[in-house]
This record gives structure tokens, C-alpha cells and sequence, in this order.
């Protein structure tokens, strides 16, 4: 083994993906502290966000290391990344602003926003004819937008 293998071949997942769990284990004990300090909304929404990003992570590098790699895994790990994504920017505007129902019912509806964003994943197949490899890749093309879309809101 080289250290090509390290950051391009293979193992580089794996060892990206483990300094995450790594990373994000470190933020969820800070954020976890902070809210048990403080007690403010942000912190408890960013300590849930970040438990999502870490089972999001841990899944991943399950996934990865036994080889399963099918439709509903690569579905689960982008509706986890979108629920922890919108849980982040929520906790971060709640530590700077009062939230309100108007807020709550915003950053919710952004989260079943993407659950009916997501019934493409499941209908893509059934609407286009191709390889294998060309259905899977328009399959999240529908989350992957939505998660671009979610940039800017």
C-alpha cells in the first residue's frame, strides 16, 4: 500500500469518512455541553442534527466496509444528510434569533418539503428505460437539487 491508495484509491473513503465520525463525535460532546449549559434551542437542535450526522457517517462507512450498495441505502444516507442539513441551519439561526411558530413551521416544512421531493427516488424507475447505471444515477437526481435548492433558502 502507497500513499496514492490513501487519498485516491479505496481506503480513501474509509479514512475520510472515519476523521468525520471522529470530527463530529468531538462537535456533538461540545454542542451537547453547551446545551446542558445554556439551555438555548440552537444548541438542543444542533445536538440532534449532529447525532444524524454521525449515524449519516456510521452508516456510510458500514456501508462501505461490507460492500452493500443498493437503492435504499443511497436513499436513507441523502434523506439523512437533508433532515441534519435543515436541523443545522435551524440551530444556528435559533442561537441569534427568537423562534417563533412562523420559523418552526418553515424549517418543518422544509423537512416534508424533501420527503415529497423524495417519492422520485421511487418513481424514477418505473418512468424511464435504461441501464441499470443511468436509472440509479437520475434516481436522487430529484434530493440532490432539492439539496442544492436548499443552499439559497
Amino acid at each position: 500500500m502507497n500513499v496514492v491508495d490513501l487519498l485516491f484509491g479505496d481506503l480513501a473513503s474509509l479514512l475520510s469518512n472515519a476523521i468525520i465520525v471522529v470530527i463530529v463525535a468531538l462537535m456533538f460532546v461540545i454542542s451537547l455541553r453547551l446545551f446542558l449549559d445554556r439551555r438555548k434551542k440552537g444548541y438542543m437542535s444542533m445536538t440532534i442534527s449532529l447525532v444524524i450526522v454521525g449515524i449519516h457517517y456510521l452508516l456510510q462507512l458500514y456501508l462501505t466496509l461490507s460492500g452493500i450498495d443498493t437503492s435504499l441505502t443511497a436513499y436513507m444516507l441523502l434523506m439523512l444528510k437533508i433532515i441534519s442539513f435543515i436541523l443545522i441551519n435551524m440551530g444556528i439561526y435559533q442561537l441569534y434569533n427568537r423562534t417563533n411558530r412562523k420559523q418552526y413551521i418553515f424549517f418543518y416544512g422544509l423537512m416534508i418539503m424533501g420527503l415529497v421531493v423524495s417519492i422520485l427516488h421511487f418513481s424514477v424507475p418505473n418512468m424511464y428505460n435504461g441501464t441499470h447505471e443511468q436509472v440509479r444515477l437520475l434516481q436522487d437526481i430529484g434530493l440532490e437539487l432539492y439539496v442544492f435548492v436548499l443552499i439559497f433558502l
